[in-house]
């Protein structure tokens, strides 16, 4: 076998074990560290609207690729990417910024991660509600 395809396979395989052990060990640190980051009231506003707009955007386009509009797939596609940027500036409101992405994978796990996981665990455990209620009291005193 060519030494090219053993390498391209070893990578791969790697990759695969990898992603195997670091997206659990991604959800983990997410919910060790997602209160600390999500403190600012703007930015906890910005959130409770821009995540369900994320999911559900995303969601349809992805319908709407399989049913084959592709014209609505791409401007329904315009919609999570707004949904990021606004996350994004709600994120630098904050005073202690998210951890850098360390790349394109990392990237895609944490941000699906908290899209469609964590963000959710927030909310539902009452977390979100915690977080604003904190931000109203810090900001009247």
């Amino acid at each position: 076998m060519d030494a090219r395809i053993l390498d391209l396979w070893g990578r791969l395989t790697h990759d695969i074990a990898l992603e195997r052990t670091c997206l659990p060990q991604c959800i983990c640190i997410m919910n060790s560290d997602y209160d600390r980051f999500h403190q600012s009231r703007i930015n906890l506003l910005i959130h409770i609207v821009a995540v369900p707009l994320f999911v559900i955007s995303l969601v349809l386009a992805l319908r709407a690729i399989f049913l084959g509009e592709m014209l609505v797939s791409m401007l329904l596609f315009l919609a999570p990417l707004l949904s990021l940027a606004a996350q994004g500036y709600g994120h630098k409101l904050e005073a202690v910024p998210p951890e850098p992405f360390k790349g394109a994978g990392d990237f895609v796990r944490r941000i699906l991660s908290e899209q469609f996981f964590r963000f959710w665990t927030f909310v539902l455990s009452g977390g979100w509600f915690k977080a604003l209620k904190s931000s109203e009291t810090q900001r009247t005193t």
